[in-house]
């Protein structure tokens, strides 16, 4: 299929990573647009939700809540018109319902946005290993590095990220009294915490304290990737250790209370 794609007021160029709306950009982080191609590159198909799950998460086990959220931010981003280009199909997937027509022009804009993440441990040789393993994955960018929490304030209030990846414990100090800070600094703030601790326990205070994902150090090579993906589409992840349906759920009702 030959891009750009136009359907309605958008213009979708994968190659570019690209989506704009009467030629201005519009912002969708890595999965809701990797949601909206794998879609839009299927039109009138019914893609299925294991597709998708297959597709945008390749090799990655994540379950239908990161699948939702990411859907979710896709609408938000379409806005009105949400409705007119997606249809789903209740307990099966999505349908791509907008006439799709391609154009050998795309009115110049910038690309998508890039999800901002700040790295905060107190050991420089965690944070020189997160560097390299966000700066490996297209769409993240790292913004700064704290060693402390009184740095890492200071940096969120500066730099604004969209993802703190961050240290359980920073020194003797631990670090969910400050993500409860920050959250109320930046609401949409996205956290990821590492942590040597394998006990669900550790996992849900920090989730109950507005983590999104939990990390063990030991398993971040393999899993970090996964984690940040995960989160910057608008879901939760822990460490494959723990019992991620149980953690999950209570992200939910602790959310809802």
């Amino acid at each position: 299929m030959k891009v750009p794609l136009l359907f309605g007021r958008f213009a979708l160029d994968p190659r570019e990573y690209r989506l704009t709306r009467d030629g201005q950009p519009v912002s969708l982080p890595p999965k809701p647009f990797d949601l909206l191609v794998a879609l839009a590159t299927r039109p009138g198909r019914l893609v299925t939700r294991e597709e998708l799950l297959s597709e945008v998460w390749k090799g990655v086990a994540v379950e239908q809540s990161s699948l939702n959220a990411a859907m979710s931010i896709l609408r938000q981003a379409l806005g009105e018109d949400a409705a007119a280009i997606i249809e789903t199909v209740p307990g099966r997937g999505y349908r791509f319902i907008a006439p799709l027509s391609a154009s050998t022009a795309l009115p110049l804009a910038a690309p998508a946005r890039t999800v901002r993440v700040a790295i905060v441990d107190d050991h420089e040789v965690v944070r020189l290993g997160v560097r390299v393993i966000l700066e490996s994955l297209p769409g993240f960018t790292c913004v700064g590095e704290a060693g402390t929490l009184a740095e890492a304030t200071a940096l969120v209030e500066r730099e604004r990220p969209d993802m703190i990846v961050l240290d359980l414990m920073i020194g003797s100090e631990p670090s969910l009294d400050a993500i409860r800070d920050w959250l109320a600094l930046a609401p949409n703030l996205r956290i990821v915490v590492l942590s040597m601790h394998a006990e669900d326990e550790y996992a849900r205070r920090a989730l109950a304290a507005g983590a999104h994902a939990y990390v063990m150090k030991a398993e971040m090579l393999g899993e970090l990737k996964a984690a940040v993906e995960a989160v910057a589409a608008g879901g939760y992840w822990v460490s494959a250790k723990m019992n991620q349906a149980i953690v999950t759920r209570f992200v939910e009702a602790s959310r809802q209370t």
